[in-house]
């Protein structure tokens, strides 16, 4: 695993993985919700995270 990755559920929505190093750096900011939005076109790829 990279340090952070989107994958997509069974459903094709994507989700965020990361490893326990970004997790721990995130609960100290203490966000705990991750929402993704991804967007592909031809060669294209655009990707927005709101961290909660």
């Amino acid at each position: 695993m990279r340090i952070v990755e989107s994958l997509r559920d069974a459903d094709g929505f994507p989700y965020i993985v990361m490893s326990e190093k970004i997790r721990s750096l995130m609960d100290k900011a203490g966000v705990s919700v991750l929402s993704i939005s991804i967007s592909t076109k031809s060669d294209f790829a655009i990707a927005f995270v709101i961290a909660e």
